[in-house]
């Protein structure tokens, strides 16, 4: 499933082999200008590069309330 970021991304969580990444930091993540990516930085990076590892990523959801009106009953 893709999805794409239309909020705060430093809103965030990324973890690294179930470590917790600052977003922005040069040993951390940031998000692809697609806004469906991200991209590990520094020591992070290479060790992904080098050995690979689990990387989870969970962004917060808000709902937006949507008036509901129903439909005139027919006479």
């Amino acid at each position: 499933m893709d999805a794409q970021v239309k909020g705060d991304a430093s809103l965030g969580t990324l973890t690294f082999n179930d470590a917790k990444l600052p977003f922005g930091d040069p040993n951390g993540w940031s998000l692809g200008a697609d806004l469906t990516s991200v991209t590990l930085a520094g020591t992070a990076c290479e060790t992904w590069k080098k050995s690979g590892g689990k990387v989870n990523v969970n962004f917060p959801c808000k709902l937006v309330p949507v008036e509901h009106v129903d439909p005139p009953i027919p006479k």
